[in-house]
This record gives structure tokens, C-alpha cells and sequence, in this order.
């Protein structure tokens, strides 16, 4: 016998004598035990069945995988991208607000410059009192914005200016004939300003000449476009009626 017969003889042999005690090991166990093993498995093989079962499609026998949604955390997740987007949109509607106020302001601003210089270079007549003046608002003020006698207090609110300041300028004003002082009779401290009729008459005055001057420069405008000027007007007019500078107010 060869050596190759002889290691194949003794691999025989070790098999031989494993599968002997394999069968020795099996035949030692009780019957009980066996039938035990037996129950466990179908009992195991038929929860196995029954979860299977519980999760095909009542078409097919095919199982049906479990739907992430339906655990929670997609919506929980869905949940937090809402509340991402919805901070990403106040932000930018933020952002957007402040660019438009600031777009707004900067357009304001040129307008009114542009509208100064013209009120300064093209209505000022030879009058006592310049346009675009604390005087001349002082005047407007008493003709066209009040529908009663000003007090001194009430008149430097509207002008936005001090009593001092105000007192001051009323002592010019009454010097030209312009404005007068009017005591309360019932009582002598209270103090109104109301416009003399010489102030009237120059305001009158004023006036016409702004508008014959403003006639003149809208000469070069056609009808459409007198139509649409005339609108925007309108409409700042209004607007106008929100416009404050007060940060405090």
C-alpha cells in the first residue's frame, strides 16, 4: 500500500468513528426532549408563517415591506423641512421688506432734493418772505392748514420746531404786518396766532405765481402724460398721509 492509500484509508477511519459518535450522543437524549424540539419548531415555523402571511398582499403571496412613512419619522422629518422653510421664508420676506423700504427711501430722498431745488430756483418771487422758508411754512400753515386759530404750542408742534424758535419768528412775522397775536379773554395766557389779512393777500400772491410757473413747465408734457403725473400726485398725496420721521412716535 502506497502512501496516498494509506492517507486516504485513515480519513475513512476518522469519519467512520465521528458519524459513531454522533449516533451515541443522539441515542442518549430523552424521547420527551426530541418531541420538545419538535413543538418549538413548528410553534417557530408557523409564528414565521403567520407574520409572513400578515404582511403579503391579499393578491399575491408576495410579503409586503413595511412603508417608512408609516413609523413616524418621515412626518417627523417633513415636519422639521417645514420648519426649515418656513424660518428660510421669513427670512427672505424679511430681506425683501428691508430692500424695497430701502429702495423706496433712496427714490424718496431724490425726488424731494430734486423737488427743493426746483421750489428754490424756480418759485422764488420778490416777496417779504422766500419760499421753501420757516417763514413762508409758518404762513402756509395759519392760510391753509388750520381750520381754527392756532395756539403757540399747537403751531410749533405742526412746524416741529420750539416755542423759542417759534416766538422768535412770530416777532418778525408781526413786524411785517403778516401775523397777529390773539390773547384768550377768558384766559389772557393762552396765546393764538392767526394771519392778518396783508398775510393772506401776499400768500394769494405767492400761490399764483407758483402755479403760473408750474403751467409753464408743464407745457412740454403730452395729455397722457399729464393724465399719469396727475395720478402719481394723487396718489403720493395720500400716501403721504403715513409719512413720519418721529422714530419715537
Amino acid at each position: 500500500m502506497n502512501h496516498y492509500e494509506n492517507t486516504l484509508e485513515s480519513i475513512i477511519k476518522a469519519a467512520r468513528t465521528m458519524a459513531g459518535r454522533q449516533a451515541e450522543t443522539s441515542s442518549q437524549l430523552p424521547g420527551k426532549k426530541e418531541k420538545s424540539d419538535e413543538a418549538d419548531h413548528h410553534d417557530s415555523g408557523a409564528a414565521v408563517s403567520s407574520d409572513v402571511s400578515s404582511k403579503t398582499s391579499p393578491d399575491t403571496d408576495t410579503p409586503v415591506l413595511p412603508n417608512p412613512s408609516s413609523s413616524g419619522f418621515t412626518s417627523a422629518q417633513e415636519n422639521t423641512s417645514g420648519t426649515a422653510l418656513t424660518k428660510e421664508d421669513e427670512n427672505k420676506s424679511s430681506a425683501e421688506s428691508e430692500s424695497a423700504l430701502r429702495t423706496a427711501g433712496i427714490h424718496f430722498l431724490e425726488f424731494a432734493v430734486a423737488f427743493l431745488t426746483l421750489a428754490k430756483c424756480q418759485y422764488q418771487q420778490d416777496n417779504d418772505v422766500k419760499v421753501n422758508s420757516l417763514p413762508f411754512f409758518t404762513l402756509v400753515a395759519l392760510d391753509s392748514w388750520a381750520d381754527s386759530d392756532y395756539t403757540m404750542s399747537e403751531l410749533a408742534d405742526k412746524l416741529q420746531i420750539t416755542k423759542q424758535q417759534l416766538s422768535r419768528l412770530i416777532n418778525v412775522l408781526e413786524e411785517k404786518g403778516l401775523v397777529e397775536r390773539i390773547h384768550d379773554t377768558a384766559n389772557r395766557r393762552r396765546v393764538y396766532i392767526r394771519i392778518c389779512p396783508n398775510g393772506r393777500e401776499m400768500m394769494n400772491s405767492v400761490k399764483q405765481c407758483m402755479l403760473d410757473s408750474t403751467l409753464y413747465g408743464l407745457r412740454a408734457y403730452s395729455e397722457d402724460e399729464l393724465r399719469e403725473l396727475d395720478q402719481c400726485i394723487c396718489r403720493l398725496i395720500q400716501l403721504m398721509e403715513k409719512f413720519n420721521t418721529d422714530p419715537t412716535a
